[in-house]
């Protein structure tokens, strides 16, 4: 693994390479995804409420969907991190925001009970 050289001769921060962001950038770069994707995680649970006040679906299947994803999180933690370390984080990085979109989208349509338990078991390998 290459040594990263932080600081420059004149001890200013270094971006390193030709295209990498300098580490101020970087980081102010990962933070804002970070708070995209964990606003875009919470965004439809307290939706689900309403959900089950309107459409009239017992309590129980409210738990389960909540349940589900906490089954898909942890479920992605151990498969995606581990192939972030293996094909690199931009490549994994890149696929969660294209499906990050695509189950924000579906969130916003009425869909049956199973297919909002889908939706909350996909969403968590988005994030």
């Amino acid at each position: 693994m290459p040594v990263i050289d932080m600081y420059a001769a004149e001890g200013t921060l270094n971006a390193g390479r030709a295209g990498r962001l300098s580490l101020p950038n970087a980081f102010a770069a990962i933070t804002a995804i970070f708070v995209i994707f964990a606003a875009a995680a919470s965004a439809p649970t307290p939706l689900y409420v309403v959900y089950q006040k309107e459409w009239g679906f017992p309590t129980s299947t409210l738990t389960l969907i909540f349940a589900v994803y906490v089954v898909g999180l942890i479920g992605s933690l151990l498969v995606l991190g581990a192939l972030s370390d293996h094909v690199g984080r931009r490549p994994v990085l890149a696929w969660s925001q294209v499906m990050l979109r695509c189950f924000s989208s579906l969130a916003l349509r009425r869909a049956s009970p199973p297919a909002r338990r889908f939706r909350r078991w996909a969403q968590p390998w988005s994030t």
